[in-house]
């Protein structure tokens, strides 16, 4: 008898499940975990700009990525510099932008004249990690509004476009807001597009796909023996959607790009002046 009185509470129970759901389906009242489902399902989220994109998803390793906007790379860039978040920007290079009286150093110092701005660079003895970092700028004199600049100088001497690919957790060792890629001078023509892709695969695995890159076509050594090598970078650059500055069009429309020059490949000090100038006209917003 006890066994039926059992059986007859668990019916009623159900049938009063079943009352309530069918209550709630009338209210129109949606539960609590929906939401939750709509965003699992890539409804799209409206971000700063406007554009919408898909919520970020899990990787096969568990953390999140993100998928890139549509905006263009040099606006994207642009847009980063002029802003009142503290701005952090890696510069992956070799022997030309390495040295302080090079272009890497001199635009911080022209960003030093209006923001606060300090530089690290890399370490070239021990190749694990950057010296301290040297404050240009505790204040500057422009906009008030502008955020702090540090820029992570990853330049070695002799680096192959490839060169930072394993060493990317050394190289960025936060989450940059701006990456250039100042690579080329020690590749050929036939290894540098590979070279590069592997550098940007480990810098995207490292910190996502949001942050915008930018690609230097590098300046014509003598005689201009690395137009080919140039040539392969920028179709590279195009293929995979990254803007360029084009430093090399600047040193030629000089005249006499070799009067830039302090030997076959490096710039003297009016080269790195220029590289440095077309970098900030570059970036500078219209």
């Amino acid at each position: 008898m006890r066994r039926w009185q059992d059986v007859g509470l668990v019916l009623l129970a159900l049938s009063t499940a079943a009352l309530v759901w069918t209550a709630f389906r009338a209210l129109d009242v949606v539960p609590a975990a929906a939401p939750m489902i709509a965003a699992d399902l890539g409804a799209g989220i409206p971000d700063e700009a406007g554009a919408t994109t898909r919520p970020a998803a899990p990787s096969a390793a568990g953390a999140v990525t993100q998928s890139p906007t549509a905006t263009d790379p040099l606006l994207r860039a642009r847009s980063v510099l002029d802003r009142q978040d503290r701005t952090v920007v890696l510069v992956l290079g070799d022997s030309t932008g390495n040295d302080r009286g090079e272009w890497t150093y001199r635009w911080a110092e022209a960003l030093a004249g209006s923001r606060p701005t300090a530089i690290a660079p890399w370490n070239e003895w021990t190749e694990d990690g950057y010296v301290e970092a040297e404050v240009l700028s505790g204040e500057g004199t422009g906009d008030p509004g502008l955020g702090e600049v540090l820029v992570l100088s990853g330049s070695q001497t002799g680096a192959r476009a490839g060169y930072a690919a394993t060493r990317m957790e050394l190289l960025a060792p936060e989450v940059p807001d701006l990456v250039i890629l100042n690579l080329g001078h020690n590749n050929e023509v036939g290894d540098v597009a590979d070279e590069l892709q592997d550098t940007v695969d480990a810098l995207r695995s490292r910190v996502g796909d949001e942050v915008p890159v930018l690609v230097t076509l590098q300046q014509p050594q003598a005689g201009d023996q690395n137009a080919e090598v140039r040539a392969a970078v920028a179709r590279w650059a195009q293929q995979e959607g990254l803007a360029t500055i084009d430093v090399a069009e600047r040193f030629l429309s000089q005249g006499e790009p070799e009067t830039l020059l302090t030997d076959a490949v490096h710039p003297n000090d009016e080269g790195s002046a220029l590289w440095a100038e077309v970098v900030g006209d570059a970036l500078e917003a219209p």
